[in-house]
């Protein structure tokens, strides 16, 4: 099961409890719509039921959630909704750029412009989408706490807003003012996405150092802002191991192709700090978080 739609089933705080609990190890599951539950679906992909007397903290997180998912590309939305796991029957009518009968079949997120879909599962999926968008009204969804639920539920999936794995990452020496490796002992990250609250935890890796393709990796990040300033952040080289290997601090998270960019703050050896190889500027934002009250600046991805 790769993408489930459980929209408008009035499954109730208790009952979403239960299946947050079911798919905290989920790895299979990659869409899920929960709008109109006693619950909704975060950044990270978990199920968070909606507790007693936080409608408007959770109004507030949503509202800055909205900012990326709204300002998502409509070229890049998935707008087919699910992906279909199945080869065509034989004989039914082939979509463009669909892959030839017998062909492997291969992740839809890594295959953003060919879907194994019929002409007809094309066209149903293409209906649950037009449904989807639809404008809903309060009206249409009986009265109370039911008309709450639709009105502040934020629907986030990381299929239909076509999400892409990211990498974040910090090397000592050319992120920051070490000149050891060995300094840095631990590093987290925190996104403006998830309003600095959750803590993603960075492993320390290893890998060949290839001076050029690392300068072209900062340069790609700075290639939209002034060159003013930055010359001086800038490291010509990192730290590296005694045997000449780079090592990079290195964490994965699915984040949305939104115009809107997302701001990110590290902490390293328990100080809050910014990336020199990352564009940063000043934080401005009404979040609540510690990690915001520790913090002058964040980086932009």
């Amino acid at each position: 099961l790769f993408h489930l739609n459980l929209s408008y089933n009035d499954i109730r705080p208790g009952e979403c409890a239960i299946l947050a609990e079911a798919l905290c190890n989920n790895h299979t599951l990659f869409g899920l719509h929960m709008v109109g539950n006693g619950a909704s679906v975060d950044p990270l992909g978990f199920i968070i039921p909606f507790a007693p007397g936080t409608a408007t903290e959770r109004e507030e997180r949503q509202a800055k959630t909205n900012l990326y998912i709204e300002n998502i590309p409509a070229h890049l939305r998935l707008d087919t909704g699910a992906n279909s796991w199945t080869q065509p029957d034989a004989g039914a009518a082939a979509v463009p750029g669909a892959p030839p009968a017998g062909a492997p079949l291969i992740s839809p997120l890594a295959r953003p412009s060919s879907e194994t879909y019929t002409a007809e599962g094309l066209q149903l999926e293409k209906d649950w989408a037009e449904l989807r968008s639809q404008v809903q009204h309060p009206w249409e969804f009986g009265h109370g706490s039911g008309c709450e639920v639709v009105a502040r539920d934020v629907d986030i999936c990381w299929i239909c807003e076509n999400w892409i794995e990211q990498r974040v990452s910090y090397i000592p020496g050319w992120s920051g003012n070490e000149t050891s490796a060995d300094e840095v002992k631990s590093v987290v990250a925190y996104l403006s996405i998830d309003d600095f609250a959750y803590p993603l935890r960075l492993s320390r890796t290893e890998e060949p150092f290839l001076h050029r393709l690392l300068q072209r990796e900062r340069e790609d990040r700075w290639a939209s802002l002034p060159r003013q300033g930055r010359d001086a952040k800038w490291k010509t080289e990192p730290c590296l191991t005694k045997s000449g290997r780079l090592v990079r601090w290195t964490a994965w998270r699915m984040l949305p192709p939104s115009k809107t960019p997302i701001q990110l703050i590290f902490q390293v050896n328990g100080v809050f700090t910014t990336a020199d190889d990352m564009p940063a500027h000043e934080l401005e934002t009404t979040s609540k978080s510690p990690v915001v009250r520790a913090a002058t600046e964040a980086n932009v991805m």
